[in-house]
């Protein structure tokens, strides 16, 4: 038993040596995604392109309906609306909502064909708040 152990302990460490160079080699890039902070709502707001129009989000993972967005602003980027769909845990649509399909670009990366929920968001904060938070309830 202790034989086994010390053969480990002596060869693991030339493993590690071995084969460090092989694996950094194929470590991806990190990807950074710039973001800001809304002190009016106290979230973290991150830059996410949707269909080719620039929203600031707030990536919040305890909703299920993976992005909301703005009716009116989804309509103003050009965005086709459709009837609502169900959201990804099974859900039936909440009644009101629409939906629309299109590329999600977060820090570099694009995720084709995405559902987003589209619904009228309230306009309950003050005009800046309500500029800056274009899109709410994004995960990955």
């Amino acid at each position: 038993m202790i034989r086994t152990a010390l053969a480990v302990a002596f060869l693991a460490p030339s493993l590690l040596v071995a084969s460090a160079p092989h694996a950094l080699a194929q470590a991806p890039a990190p990807i950074t995604i710039p973001a800001k902070f809304d002190t009016s709502t106290e979230h973290v707001l991150i830059p996410v392109s949707i269909g080719g129009s620039s929203f600031w989000c707030n990536p919040d993972t305890g909703f299920s309906a993976i992005i909301a967005l703005d009716r009116a602003k989804a309509q103003k980027a050009g965005l086709r609306v459709a009837p609502g769909v169900p959201t990804p845990d099974g859900n039936p649509p909440t009644r009101g909502d629409e939906s629309t399909t299109a590329t999600v670009v977060v820090g570099g990366v694009a995720f084709t064909n995405y559902s987003i929920i589209l619904r009228s968001l309230p306009e309950e904060a003050p005009l800046e708040r309500a500029r800056r938070s274009q899109c709410v309830n994004w995960q990955m």
